[in-house]
């Protein structure tokens, strides 16, 4: 049954990972964005996160599991993967370059990709016909979650002290940090992918990561929701959250109010309802696959339309058709991804694990 409840945030993940692909892709050179809020999926990313680390740590750590230990297993397990992203990403920095379209130095970039390190220098980069500065990672901006995703793992340990309700109380108190902070920046809520917005990314990153880990911490859905078919339950609630990641902003007032009912409310609820549904036969396959797909797309889907449309530039001194464009770049992503997936990621933190690894914690 674990498994199981698993393959449901499999197919969650995977699925998020493909509404912030169609959204960049769209955005990109694009006349119309498709789900233009859907750039919040990286929130449920944090909120998975805290869930499924929870659930496979918690047991080491009361066993004595050092931080050191945590942190180096954490940095197996994403590295393989933003190595390959960052590396291609360096390659369509220098085609951008090579077209006068970035102000990036691609030999310092060079020299930052290999630590997971952001840039703070504020340069700018085309992304399509859109000028783009002051991304924490020019190269390849998803990274900046990456990035969070590391120090977010000795949360776990404060979080085995506090104990659920107090998991709960710490989530409060970064809602309400990260809402000041907005505010005194002068931002909305979506933050830490910027140098104007890095500040963001800690209230953003952890609010979302204790949710998570409070919601392993608790009781399964299946032990609440007794009379109602778990599986509409959680129909409904995927639809509210895909209208919320459609409708205009203008929609719900302000950035910040959308965020609040996205972020505070419907992906928390859909992690959470995700425990009681579980996937069998053709669904569970499924899953499995797009759950497999959804960290490789997520990392590599930029630096494969940049690159691209650099290509386009070099060669034609113009802007591609984004007929050929859009799913050029999107077949490429999903088949980098399956061969990444099976071929990369695995033996990656495999061997990473052989060499950094020691015995004990």
């Amino acid at each position: 049954m674990d498994r199981e409840r698993m393959l449901g945030l499999d197919a969650t993940r995977g699925v998020a990972a493909l509404s912030v692909m169609l959204f960049h892709f769209t955005q990109v050179r694009g006349r119309h964005v498709l789900l233009p809020n859907s750039y919040l999926a990286v929130d449920l990313f944090f909120c998975l996160s805290g869930l499924v680390l929870w659930r496979a740590y918690a047991a080491r750590l009361a066993q004595g599991l050092s931080l050191r230990r945590l942190m180096l297993e954490r940095v197996i397990r994403l590295y393989p993967i933003y190595l390959v992203g960052a590396v291609l990403g360096l390659c369509s920095l220098a085609l951008m370059a090579a077209n006068g379209r970035t102000d990036v130095s691609v030999f310092q970039a060079l020299g930052r990709i290999w630590v997971l390190f952001p840039d703070f220098s504020g340069h700018a980069i085309m992304q399509g016909d859109d000028r783009m500065s002051g991304l924490l990672f020019p190269e390849n901006n998803p990274s900046w979650s990456l990035f969070f995703e590391v120090l977010l793992a000795p949360l776990l340990f404060l979080l085995r002290g506090l104990g659920r309700w107090g998991g709960w109380l710490l989530a409060g108190l970064l809602m309400w940090g990260w809402l000041k902070l907005s505010a005194l920046l002068g931002q909305n809520m979506a933050g830490g992918w910027s140098v104007d917005t890095f500040w963001l990314g800690f209230p953003r990153s952890a609010y979302a990561f204790v949710v998570g880990a409070c919601l392993g911490m608790g009781p399964a859905p299946g032990q609440i929701l007794r009379r109602v078919p778990p599986g509409v339950v959680v129909g409904v609630v995927s639809l509210m959250l895909l209208v919320c990641w459609s409708l205009p902003v203008s929609v719900f007032g302000t950035a910040n109010r959308m965020m609040l009912l996205v972020a505070g409310g419907l992906i928390p609820l859909l992690v959470w309802l995700h425990h009681a549904v579980p996937l069998v036969g053709r669904a569970a396959v499924w899953a499995r696959r797009i759950g497999e797909w959804s960290y490789p797309v997520y990392v590599i889907h930029m630096p494969v339309l940049l690159g691209l449309n650099e290509l386009s530039w070099l060669f034609t001194h113009h802007a591609p058709s984004l007929q050929w464009l859009l799913p050029t770049a999107i077949c490429l992503s999903l088949l980098a991804a399956h061969v990444l997936a099976r071929h990369v990621d695995v033996p990656g933190r495999r061997w990473l694990g052989a060499h950094l690894l020691r015995q004990g914690n």
